[in-house]
Order: C-alpha cells, then structure tokens, then sequence
C-alpha cells in the first residue's frame, strides 16, 4: 500500500507499507520429513513500513542576505523504514545423525521468545531462551528435531536517513553545491541477529549490530 501526497510546492511525502511472505527450502536434514526445511525465506520481512518525505525551504525575502543566501533555497530529504526481524535457524551444531554436517536441528520443548521490555544488555546478552531448546538423541537417523527452518525472528530495525543541500549561483554558468548527509540520523542500535548454534558457549547471544550513524558533506562544483 503507497500514499503519495503533496501538500504545497514546498513539502511531498510519500509513505509505503508492505505486509509479506516469501518462504524458500533450506538445507534438508531430514529426507523422510523435507517438509520440516520449508519456512520464511532469508530475505522474508513481515512487515515493512517507509515514508520518505522532501521539504524546499522558501525563499526568505527579510534578513538581507542573511535571509536571501543563507536560508532560502535549501531542499532536506529524508527516508524512515521500519521493518521487521528477518528469520533464522536454531541449529544443534552436532553431527547427530553421522552424515558428516554438524546443520541438525533440536527440539524445541518451550518458547523461545523471553518477554519483552528489557534493556538492549539484556537482551543481546540472552535473546532467547536457552532452555526452550534440547539435543535430540546421537545417532538420531533423521538428525532432526521438531525445530522448523527459519522458524524465529531476530530484532526489528528501525532507521533514518537524511540529506540537505543547497546550490550557490557562481559565475553565469557556474554553481557551487553543498551537500550535508546523514546515515542512521539518530544513531539507532539494529541488532543483528543471535548465535544459534545451540551447543555454542555464546549460543542466544547478539554480538554485533548494524552500522552507526555517518555524517559526510560534500561540495560539488
């Protein structure tokens, strides 16, 4: 779903939604059962929501050239996405049925989300619960567990990037463009997502996140 709406010649905004699902076969552990490696597609969101929007400043007809130079003729971009967490694999990280990959996959006997409203330490200290998940038996012929493909989902993103520039008439032709940008405005903590090898000392653990916030300018003649 798009709405597109311009409200002046100064302001625009368009804002977008998309509610998906794209699901995809992994990698098969279990031959008798292949419908336990169908689920939620690595690149599968949700839910997606992003509005851009682009504001022209007017021009300033007071402040002399303060007003005239300095604040009239700016444009500032901007565009916020919110989506969901993309899916991952609680995987045993044991050879369990001898077939030479370590891809098996354990039971699940509770629920693997903890609740939510803690901090962000707590939460990329422990993401999910360690104790929903358990080890089948060794030698397990089909090495796989009740746990599906793709079956969790890590942290929601949220992300804002904006630019503003202005352009300086020079000599007849000639013009000298400011540019000022800035990625992940408000400098938001993305997690990635957690360990999921469950035989892992760090298994549940979110250890890295998405890229900080970046300012860069730039002049072009």
């Amino acid at each position: 779903a798009t709405l597109t709406r311009q409200f002046d010649r100064h302001f625009s905004l368009m804002a977008s939604y998309v509610w998906s699902k794209a699901m995809e076969f992994g990698s098969v552990t279990d031959s008798s059962n292949i419908g336990s490696s169908y689920g939620p597609a690595g690149i599968n969101m949700p839910n997606k929501f992003t509005v851009s929007y682009i504001y022209v400043t007017t021009n300033i007809h007071y402040l002399g050239a303060v007003g005239k130079e300095v604040l009239s003729g700016w444009q500032v971009n901007g565009i916020t996405t919110l989506r969901s967490g993309q899916p991952f694999t609680v995987t045993s990280g044991v050879d369990t049925n001898f077939n030479g990959t370590n891809n098996d996959r354990p039971d699940q006997i509770g629920v693997p989300y903890l609740p939510g409203g803690r901090s962000r330490v707590a939460t990329s200290a422990e993401y999910i619960n360690k104790a929903a998940f358990a080890q089948i038996a060794t030698n397990t012929p089909t090495g796989a567990g009740n746990v599906h493909y793709n079956s969790l989902l890590s942290p929601h993103a949220m992300n804002t990037d904006l630019s503003a520039f202005k352009t300086f008439p020079i000599y007849r032709e000639s013009s000298l463009q400011f540019r000022a940008e800035a990625f992940n405005l408000f400098n938001e903590v993305n997690m990635n997502g957690p360990n999921a090898v469950l035989n892992s000392p760090t298994f549940g653990v979110i250890s890295s996140a998405g890229g900080a916030r970046v300012l860069q300018f730039a002049l072009r003649l």
